[in-house]
């Protein structure tokens, strides 16, 4: 889903032809799907805890690392979510800077982060289990 949405918005093409309108209503949906990825630290904050438990003692580094890509998905969605209106949905404002493709691409940027942090999740979970089964 995040990928979609950084292609698009560094799709310079696709934006000639809007209209204010159009605008409005794509930093509303950017700013749907940035609700999530601000969300992360709620994510973050239980895996931490794991981290603690002395049960999971050996899995201490990949908790720690995990929540700290949540935490810094949330830092860096928060930045792309005031651009577009963020959780109070004042979006008239934001929707005027979409038509400037520096900004848009400063949205996908921030978007890119989060991508990657969540294949360096997976990655870090496919590394526990390995790590686990081995054992």
């Amino acid at each position: 889903m995040y990928e979609i949405i950084y292609w698009y918005l560094k799709d310079d093409t696709k934006f000639e032809r809007y209209n204010n309108e159009k605008y409005l209503e794509l930093a509303k949906r950017i700013g749907h799907f940035l609700g999530l990825p601000v969300d992360s630290r709620d994510i973050g904050c239980p895996i931490k805890t794991l981290a603690q438990v002395e049960t999971f003692k050996d899995r201490t580094q990949y908790f720690k690392r995990i929540a700290a890509l949540y935490d810094n998905n949330c830092d860096v969605s928060w930045v792309a979510w005031d651009m577009v209106g963020n959780y109070k949905g004042e979006v008239e404002e934001p929707a005027k800077m979409l038509p400037h493709p520096l900004y848009r691409r400063a949205i996908a940027n921030c978007i890119e982060v989060v991508i990657k942090n969540n294949r360096r999740v997976v990655d870090c979970l496919k590394e526990m289990i390995n790590v686990e089964l081995s054992v």
